[in-house]
């Protein structure tokens, strides 16, 4: 990989998680109220798979920014968490679903089978940001059929 990709891929990947979360925290404090902010990571941070070695850096420092953020405003009632989806039916995968074959060896890949849904992972966000997570901060949620923690 050229590192002007890997540059390109840190920047869009955790470079812009960083600038999002600081605006949004310095707009929370500035209004004296609580929030919570919910990062996209990726099941590729937590174990190695081919060929990703640029995404899974960024994510990895994703989840290390949930986590020092978490630490450093869970005393103003700010909460920091972070999702770490697998293989989703969206744009960024639609090169790899693009094929019966490539579709069908995708899902095999994890221990509960298929290929995740946006809205799946749009639920797990929407409950992290209620007040049904209040006491919800500095974790990252892995919805990625078992991927990153279990073999069958």
């Amino acid at each position: 990989m050229p590192e002007a990709d890997f540059s390109e891929c840190l920047s869009a990947n955790l470079i812009s998680a960083f600038h999002t979360l600081a605006a949004f925290v310095a707009g929370l404090r500035e209004a004296r109220c609580g929030g919570a902010a919910v990062l996209v990571s990726s099941a590729a941070a937590r174990i190695g798979t081919p060929n990703h070695e640029a995404v899974a850096a960024a994510k990895a420092g994703v989840e290390g920014l949930v986590r020092g953020a978490a630490a450093t405003y869970a005393a103003a009632g700010i909460r920091v968490n972070a999702v770490a989806p697998g293989i989703m039916e969206t744009p960024a995968a639609a090169a790899i679903l693009a094929t019966a074959s490539g579709r069908e060896a995708a899902a095999r890949q994890y221990p509960l089978p298929g290929i995740g849904s946006p809205d799946e992972l749009a639920e797990l966000i929407v409950w992290l940001l209620s007040q049904h997570a209040a006491r919800v901060t500095g974790q990252v949620w892995s919805i990625d059929g078992g991927f990153s923690s279990i073999r069958p």
